[in-house]
């Protein structure tokens, strides 16, 4: 049998694949709106592939955590991002308050 080499493509494929692998390691959530009723959150990693722990509040804001860090790095991939999750999270919240009858969580409350 006669064997092939790997071409410069199919070698570039494979480290992707590799980074992307670890990637699903570190931070298997990263880009993904997680949601559970009013808490909306996601993770990213930052150009430094440190973990951002990112909160949407339905103020057309992201607050990032930032305490075990000294500094964070976003590249344009991060901010564009960011800019996704921030438009999916306030998809999110328009959905799920015009699902909440407040008439009757009102009268539960009082």
């Amino acid at each position: 049998m006669k064997k092939t080499k790997l071409t410069d493509l199919e070698k570039q494929l494979a480290q992707q694949q590799k980074i992307k692998d670890w990637f699903d390691v570190i931070c298997p959530n990263r880009d993904r709106l997680i949601t559970n009723e009013d808490n909306v959150s996601a993770q990213i990693l930052d150009a430094e592939d440190d973990v951002l722990e990112c909160s949407f509040n339905y103020d057309m804001a992201v607050t990032i955590d930032t305490k075990d860090l000294s500094y964070i790095c976003l590249d344009m991939d991060n901010l564009q991002t960011l800019q996704d999750l921030l438009c999916d999270a306030e998809e999110y919240f328009d959905k799920y308050y015009d699902s909440i009858d407040f008439d009757d969580y009102n009268d539960k409350i009082q």
